[in-house]
């Protein structure tokens, strides 16, 4: 419920979950029961953005872009699902980098208003995709 609250009151937050993706290596019992096919399913509809990292490079970055996704305008909810394999693994000297976040910066001197104000004067608006646009061909 809290993050259905976080949605709704539009409040950044970074989620993890855990799950034993590979089915041929869970243990038995406890790990059959606590694991899924899409650990993210369940919350999908209230969230902005989901991502199950198979690296602890891919862990990494996936971090970096929660943290940048929850905290940009309409800030929400994200959710990160890591690999209880992975979390157990020896690190060994696959020390991943660790991406640079800048926070999102608003438009600043009406730039906004500016290109709202081109848009409706232009007399070549593109108001709908090109003919043929996103049709399948055989």
């Amino acid at each position: 419920m809290a993050m259905y609250n976080a949605w709704c009151d539009r409040v950044p937050m970074v989620v993890l979950g855990g799950n034993h993706f590979d089915a041929t290596e869970r243990r038995s019992g406890v790990e059959w029961s606590h694991s899924a096919q899409d650990a993210a399913r369940v919350v999908r509809d209230f969230t902005k953005w989901d991502d199950a990292p198979l690296s602890l490079q891919h862990f990494s970055e996936s971090m970096a872009r929660a943290y940048k996704i929850a905290t940009t305008p309409p800030m929400g909810p994200v959710v990160v699902i890591i690999d209880g394999h992975l979390q157990e693994a020896e690190m060994g000297s696959q020390a991943p980098t660790i991406p640079g976040v800048a926070p999102t910066v608003p438009p600043r001197n009406g730039s906004i208003r500016r290109s709202a104000a081109a848009a409706v004067s232009s007399s070549t608006a593109i108001d709908s995709p090109p003919p043929g646009w996103g049709v399948a061909r055989r």
